[in-house]
């Protein structure tokens, strides 16, 4: 013989229960999906190389070109870097933030720009983001 606590609905504290729990895992794949859709931020992944013989590396020459600085992998890095010469943007978009009033600059692919003849030694540089596209 079955006991029923509530004879009105026999099911009312099962599904109670029950839907709690449906819920909660409704929510769990709903939240698990939502984040899979949102873009993944870019880490910071630029790192300092060595420049070796290599030209697929940004390049930043600096002090009347004695000064030689590689960069390497996407992703974007805080520097300080005075007295830009000459960006070569190797394998890499170069999008920079430069002092002295010259504002954002981008070098594209196998690309350099020198701003010697422009500023002479005044240029400072303050962030490099580089990516492959």
């Amino acid at each position: 013989m079955i006991h029923r606590t509530n004879p009105a609905n026999p099911r009312k504290e099962r599904r109670t229960s029950n839907g709690r729990a449906r819920r909660a895992g409704a929510l769990a794949v709903l939240t698990a999906a939502a984040a899979a859709l949102l873009p993944v931020a870019g880490a910071h992944a630029v790192n300092r190389v060595d420049c070796g013989d290599r030209n697929d590396y940004a390049k930043v020459y600096n002090y009347g070109y004695s000064g030689q600085l590689c960069f390497a992998n996407d992703g974007w890095m805080a520097v300080r870097i005075y007295n830009v010469d000459r960006i070569d943007a190797g394998n890499n978009r170069v999008v920079t933030y430069l002092g002295g009033g010259m504002g954002s600059w981008t070098v594209f692919n196998w690309e350099q720009y020198d701003f010697n003849g422009h500023q002479g030694h005044q240029v400072m540089m303050y962030d490099i983001n580089l990516s492959r596209w």
